[in-house]
């Protein structure tokens, strides 16, 4: 029966999307309508779930983070279709037309590939692992990982608040035309690997040692302007309630996030952008946040993209291209290429345009919006089916845990900070392992 009820919510937005894509193409209904629907398809498809899930929070992370603007937008404020990076766009009807349709057919072709591959789970097995687990290992590897935080991130603090001070939110990244590795971006890597070792131990004390360590990475970022991470991980929070803890208030939590995000994602835009007043805060919210709106335009314009810029944005290469001069400060990713493309000396000076998994997927398509949708559909697909497997399988869930910020972090991330945490987070715990079999077994408890 479940099946049968997946089947037709899955089969019922294909033909829904198929029928809208074909009004579109006869000129039946415009990109605003297209948009404005498909929008409301998908939010009405999450709301007849009755529960948040993992599809729930990143659909709501790209409506958000991208969208928001394309709603004002379609509903007769067509301010929001010009922008200032390096110098004024303003957009004409016909790419506008084209950036509504493109994140219209994204927005369904990735809903249907996480309903598709949804599978009810039985919520009292969920996340109850029989298998045998090492605890003594993990304890030791999350110890490692958290003293070793505990070292790293007041030096990264301190780094980036002398950044900061120099040289304003930009200065933060200055230094992204000259490649160089730091340990300090270790924390990037403990901080997802405590988080998956303290789920799977699942002790008080481990759990409030990584909700320590969390805070200080989030304050210090905070601190420098970054939201990013803070976004990420709130949605992160609600997902252990809704999901791991299987709470029932979720939906009344996640609009209290909203609430609190809201303003202090402004105050911090207004404090790292030395805004003296806010005119209007909703529109501001979602026109801050919608800079990623206009990347399929920005990509549009800066032209083709060397084939080891995209496999870099995809795969953990972009240090090897650059140390064996195969990419430049300017070619490293497609983030970079579109960035330096637009504005070299606003690139230079540390500034960017971000990046967006949707446009990466879209180079690698060969800028084919029909390969592209495909493509976009079994990224997706997979990522749901680990989410499947995860609810029921230790390592697949040890491997979810690793990625799920940077989940929520792909509307406006890359691919690559998902391939990156999962090839060096094997090489620090394996690292690690070798340590604690080294060690005597007294020592190693």
């Amino acid at each position: 029966m479940k099946l049968h009820s997946k089947m037709v919510n899955s089969s019922l937005l294909i033909l829904i999307t198929l029928f809208l894509i074909f009004l579109y193409s006869c000129d039946l209904i415009s990109s605003n309508i297209l948009f404005v629907l498909s929008v409301a398809i998908v939010i009405v498809f999450s709301l007849y779930k009755r529960r948040i899930e993992l599809q729930t929070l990143f659909l709501l992370a790209v409506i958000v983070f991208i969208l928001g603007r394309g709603v004002i937008g379609a509903f007769g404020n067509t301010d929001v279709y010009s922008v200032i990076w390096g110098r004024a766009y303003n957009l004409d009807s016909h790419h506008v037309d084209s950036l509504l349709e493109f994140w219209s057919y994204t927005l369904l072709f990735l809903y249907i590939a996480f309903i598709s591959f949804d599978k009810q789970v039985n919520e009292e097995s969920a996340y109850s692992f029989s298998d045998n687990i090492d605890y003594s290992f993990y304890r030791f590897t999350f110890s490692c990982c958290y003293y070793s935080s505990l070292i790293l991130i007041p030096i990264s603090s301190y780094s980036k608040l002398l950044a900061f001070i120099g040289g304003g939110y930009a200065g933060l990244y200055s230094g992204q035309t000259e490649y160089s590795f730091s340990f300090l971006r270790l924390i990037t890597f403990f901080i997802p690997i405590m988080f998956s070792l303290a789920l799977i131990i699942n002790e008080s004390k481990i759990k409030k040692q990584f909700v320590f360590i969390l805070s200080l990475f989030l304050i210090a970022s905070l601190i420098v302007g970054q939201r990013g991470a803070f976004g990420s991980w709130m949605l992160v929070y609600i997902w252990y309630l809704t999901c791991f803890k299987k709470k029932r208030n979720s939906t009344f939590m996640l609009v209290v996030l909203g609430a609190v995000c809201l303003p202090l994602f402004q105050f911090i835009e207004a404090y790292r952008s030395g805004l003296g007043h806010w005119d209007n805060v909703i529109f501001s919210f979602f026109t801050n946040q919608g800079m990623t709106f206009f990347m399929p335009y920005f990509y549009s314009i800066s032209g083709i993209p060397p084939v080891h810029t995209i496999l870099a944005s995809l795969l953990p290469l972009g240090g090897i291209f650059q140390t064996l001069s195969i990419s430049t400060p300017e070619t490293a990713t497609i983030s970079s290429w579109i960035s330096s493309g637009l504005s070299s000396s606003h690139f230079e000076q540390g500034y960017g345009v971000g990046s967006s998994i949707f446009v990466e997927l879209f180079a690698f398509s060969g800028n084919n919006l029909g390969i592209y949708l495909p493509v976009l559909f079994l990224f997706f697909s997979f990522i749901q089916i680990i989410n499947i497997k995860a609810m029921t399988n230790r390592k697949y869930f040890s491997v979810f845990c690793l990625i799920l910020p940077y989940i929520f972090l792909l509307p406006r991330g890359s691919i690559g900070q998902l391939t990156s945490q999962v090839f060096y987070s094997i090489i620090i715990v394996s690292f690690f392992y070798i340590i604690y079999r080294s060690l005597p077994k007294k020592l190693a408890k």
